[in-house]
C-alpha cells in the first residue's frame, strides 16, 4: 500500500498558542492516494517521538469500504476514484479536518479522539458526467480555507471547477487526547 500522498501535523498541546508560537505537534494525519482496489485511506499517527512514529488509527468512509472475498482472495470495490487526497484542518477547531475524497466529495472528520476518527459531515458535488460503469463524474481534489471569511474552497478535477462552502456543523473545541506515549 504505502501510497502516502499528504501529511499534516496537528495535536498541539495548547491550540490557541499553537497559532502564534507554532510548538511541535504531537499528532499527524497522512492520506494515501491509491486508485486500485482496495482504495486509499487515512492514518492518524502519534509523532511525539519523531524517530518512532506510531499509527494510532486508520479511517475511510463507509461507501468506499472494500469487501474482501476470502474464497477468491480478492477485493471488490465500487467503481470510481474512491481514494483520499488532500486534507485541511479547520481554523475554528483544533480537531475538525476536511478531507477531499475524489468521487466521494469533501468529508469532515472529528479527530478529538485520534484512536477513533469520526466522520461528522460531507458534501457531494453534483455528478458532472457519468461513465458506463456507473462512476459518478466528480473528482474532489483539494480544499483550502480562507482565513478571513472561513469559507472552504473546493476544487473538482472532472468539470466542476471551484465551489465555495461554509461549515454549518458543530466545531469540536477540545484539544485531542494524547497519543500512546
Amino acid at each position: 500500500m504505502g501510497a502516502t500522498h499528504t501529511f499534516t501535523p496537528f495535536g498541539f498541546t495548547e491550540w490557541e498558542s499553537a497559532k502564534a508560537t507554532a510548538p511541535t505537534p504531537t499528532l499527524a494525519v497522512s492520506t494515501d492516494e491509491n486508485f486500485s482496489c482496495p482504495p486509499g485511506f487515512g492514518r492518524v499517527y502519534d509523532i511525539s517521538q519523531p524517530a518512532y512514529p506510531q499509527i494510532l488509527s486508520t479511517f475511510r468512509i463507509p461507501v468506499a469500504d472494500d469487501n474482501y472475498n476470502p474464497l477468491t482472495g480478492t477485493f471488490t470495490c465500487p467503481p470510481g476514484q474512491q481514494t483520499s487526497h488532500h486534507q485541511w484542518f479547520d481554523m475554528n477547531s483544533p480537531t475538525l479536518m476536511h478531507q477531499a475524497w475524489y468521487t466521494q466529495g469533501l468529508r469532515a472528520f472529528d479527530l478529538s479522539n485520534p484512536y477513533e476518527p469520526r466522520e461528522v459531515g460531507f458534501y457531494l458535488s453534483p455528478p458532472y458526467y457519468s461513465t458506463s460503469e456507473g462512476e459518478a463524474g466528480r473528482a474532489t481534489r483539494e480544499v483550502w480555507q480562507d482565513p478571513t471569511t472561513g469559507l472552504l474552497w473546493v476544487t473538482d478535477g472532472n468539470g466542476g471547477g471551484l465551489t465555495a462552502l461554509r461549515w454549518t456543523g458543530e466545531y469540536p473545541t477540545t484539544t485531542p487526547i494524547p497519543g500512546a506515549r
